[in-house]
């Protein structure tokens, strides 16, 4: 659900209002029979689409799940900046990509926010530490490059805070 607007997102809240019409369907025509609901009706309403999730594929390693999720509901609100710094669960499914992922994430920001600049700063992690991965071409923005996978996000933070001043 990260585009809202293309035809793949819209089929999918389609999807989903039918599942929710044949719930309410249910839950009325047993209502009508005087039936028991406990074991007439379904346990529970139909859940929102995820996408790309599936019993194979956790929500967390789904690279726009953090947009999903934690981004996108601040959306109409205006920001002073953009931080990105990746963990290794969402890079992607082929980090030879993730440079071009960047690069369009990093464009949208200003028609996302409604702004005309939306200063971003981001973590990159060096080819050593991930295969095929190369660093994106965003101008303006600020670059932290790291070896190692962080364990805490305190020395990044410091030399973006450095940047920033």
């Amino acid at each position: 659900m990260q585009y809202p607007n293309t035809a793949i997102a819209q089929q999918a809240a389609n999807s989903h209002l039918n599942e929710v019409s044949d719930f309410v369907k249910t839950i009325v025509e047993a209502n009508k029979r005087n039936a028991d609901m406990s074991y007439a009706t379904p346990l529970g309403a139909p859940a929102f689409p995820e996408a790309g999730k599936t019993s194979a594929l956790g929500a967390d390693t789904i690279p726009t799940y953090a947009y999903n999720w934690c981004v996108s509901p601040m959306t109409p609100m205006a920001v002073a900046g953009v931080i990105w710094i990746p963990s290794e669960n969402n890079l992607g499914y082929t980090p030879s990509n993730y440079a071009a992922e960047m690069e369009i994430y990093a464009k949208s920001l200003a028609s996302t926010y409604g702004m005309e600049n939306v200063q971003f700063f981001y973590g990159q992690p060096a080819a050593s530490l991930v295969e095929g991965i190369t660093p994106p071409m965003i101008p303006a923005a600020k670059l932290v490059k790291f070896d190692q996978w962080p364990k805490s996000l305190k020395q990044i933070a410091i030399e973006m805070a450095k940047q920033a001043e």
